[in-house]
């Protein structure tokens, strides 16, 4: 009994855990809204023009090298998501 109410409560210190991580997250795009509105866009438009993902990620990381204040707030791509 005492195994099964251990796992369940490190199933639920988990679940704590991404619930924390979801709403800093969430807390950072409110922040950054229009900058996450217009890079939603410029991402669309890209996947639009044909361009995969892997070219898109290596624009980024030039764009960050060239200082464009977009490209720095992004600091991955997770498209499994």
């Amino acid at each position: 009994m005492n195994r099964i109410k251990n796992d369940q409560l490190k199933r639920i210190e988990g679940l704590q855990k991404e619930q924390d991580n979801s709403l800093v997250k969430a807390k950072i795009m409110q922040t950054y809204i229009a900058e996450t509105q217009a890079i939603i866009e410029i991402l669309i438009a890209l996947l639009q023009s044909g361009l995969q993902w892997k070219q898109i990620w290596r624009m980024i990381k030039e764009e960050k090298r060239a200082g464009n204040p977009l490209a720095t707030i992004i600091n991955e791509l997770d498209l499994e998501k």
